[in-house]
């Protein structure tokens, strides 16, 4: 196996979910300007914006407890740096990071 592939591989795909939850705040904030201006009708921009919410959060919530874990403490609730280092072991926190990215991606991905 080739270790510089796979660690290129892993690194892309650490991108795109990192990609997925900062778009997923950006449309949350927009979402929320949209009612602060307190305007009933809705752009399609923001029905873009609740769509893709919604995808997240459907896709989030396709995981497993513990990939649901990583995912939100890695992506989206980053408060406490190494929070894993009392629950695993490094080997099998990149492990379970790795499978909970991918499963992630790919609920976002087919989410509809």
């Amino acid at each position: 196996m080739d270790t510089t592939k796979t660690r290129s591989e892993n690194q892309l795909l650490y991108s795109a979910v990192k990609e997925i939850a900062n778009m997923y705040f950006y449309a949350l904030e927009k979402i929320r300007n949209r009612a602060r201006q307190h305007l009933s009708d809705a752009t399609d921009d923001t029905d873009e914006y609740i769509d893709y919410v919604r995808r997240v959060r459907m896709a989030f919530h396709s995981l497993d407890h513990i990939e649901q874990t990583f995912i939100n403490n890695e992506f989206f609730y980053q408060a406490y740096a190494r929070w894993w280092e009392k629950l695993y072991s490094r080997t099998s926190y990149y492990r379970i990071r790795l499978r909970s990215m991918r499963h992630f991606k790919m609920a976002v991905d087919n989410a509809y």
